[in-house]
């Protein structure tokens, strides 16, 4: 009877992980040309990326992500070039932290990116909204 028992929270935490909820700010994020922001974005209940894929991508822009993080790493083989040496995952990953740290920003980062996250059941999604201080938004 106790050896059914140890599998319980191994089970509980692979069942978790089918489903989950994307979440960011509703407001618009600010940044300033040529400084550094982060774009929040995390999942419900805290749930660990690590085993997850993240994608961060402009709208219609899915195939070539700012950043994509697969099979544990960043995968920068169809990262688009303009983002490249300019955007990392800081994490914690394993609480549930996707947000996106963007350097060196300019004024072509303003505008939407989406929050992808997803597994091999399940997966979701939600914008967040970069704008520039002293900027109107186009």
């Amino acid at each position: 009877m106790v050896g059914r028992w140890l599998f319980l929270p191994l089970l509980l935490s692979h069942v978790s992980a089918q489903s989950f909820s994307v979440v960011v700010p509703e407001t618009p994020v600010s940044g300033q040309l040529g400084g550094s922001v982060t774009l929040p974005c995390a999942l419900s209940d805290n749930l660990d990326v690590r085993k997850l894929e993240v994608r961060w991508y402009r709208p219609s822009m899915y195939s070539s992500p700012a950043l994509l993080y697969l099979n544990e790493k960043l995968d920068q083989s169809i990262a688009d070039i303009k983002y490249q040496g300019r955007v990392s995952l800081p994490g914690p990953l394993e609480k549930g932290d996707v947000s996106l740290k963007l350097d060196d920003l300019r004024s072509s980062d303003l505008g939407m990116y989406m929050c992808h996250v997803s597994s091999d059941r399940w997966y979701d999604k939600n914008n967040v909204s970069l704008r520039m201080q002293g900027k109107a938004e186009q």
